[in-house]
């Protein structure tokens, strides 16, 4: 999931966030979610949905799994996908790119990427998974509102909290304080261009390695307290 594009990142000439301006993100959350299907055919949206039965499935099969099969229509099934009209969000924001199959719209891009998130955080075999990768679905589920109203409210609350820790008195002992300033520096000074793509963007666990200690997986910071 690649990162990048805030106000706070460089303007200098020549680098690939210059590019980037402010108002492109005023009062907007911008989360540019990169999702690469390899086995997914042109014609997915008028193939079978038929999953293999559990029992077929093993450690060889499931690298060739045709994973949009199983999370197909998954977000149907997740408390805030039910309760999306209904819900009042304290920010608005949204999605500003999903890269996907040229054959697909918007729309169904929209779709996949809202099923490919519920199916990484509440799949049954979800163990399945890479932490790091259910960590990320975690953080895009916050990102971007795909939450309850308990959710969104609790959701902001916590940014409230965080608003104060890292404007008061004592900001310089907050660690949300250190790992934002450490995640801005990387971005606006890093002088390993092979790090960024040609848009501008960093991957997000390549940022998080560049942290090092004050990387929030290594100080167990929640998708949710990143969000925030």
């Amino acid at each position: 999931m690649p990162i990048g594009g805030t106000e706070e990142l460089s303007r200098r000439q020549g680098h690939p966030l210059d590019r980037i301006t402010p108002n492109k993100i005023k009062k907007l959350i911008i989360v540019r979610i990169v999702t690469t299907v390899h086995l997914l055919r042109a014609t997915l949206l008028e193939e079978s949905r038929e999953v293999p039965d559990s029992t077929e499935r093993t450690q060889e099969t499931r690298p060739t799994e045709d994973h949009m099969e199983f999370c197909f229509a998954f977000r149907e099934q997740c408390a805030w996908y039910m309760e999306e009209e209904f819900v009042k969000l304290s920010v608005k924001r949204g999605i500003h790119t999903i890269l996907g199959p040229r054959t697909m719209s918007a729309f169904d891009r929209l779709q996949m990427a809202m099923d490919s998130v519920s199916w990484c955080l509440y799949w049954e075999k979800r163990h399945e998974f890479n932490s790091f990768l259910t960590w990320q679905a975690d953080l895009i589920r916050y990102l971007v509102g795909w939450l309850t109203q308990e959710e969104e409210n609790e959701f902001q609350t916590l940014c409230n909290a965080f608003y104060v820790d890292m404007n008061s008195k004592n900001k310089h002992k907050s660690q949300n304080v250190r790992t934002s300033k450490a995640l801005s520096g990387r971005l606006r000074h890093s002088n390993k261009r092979h790090l960024f793509s040609t848009s501008g963007t960093m991957n997000l666990g390549t940022a998080f390695s560049e942290l090092e200690s004050d990387s929030p997986l290594r100080t167990r910071m929640s998708p949710r307290d990143f969000a925030a």
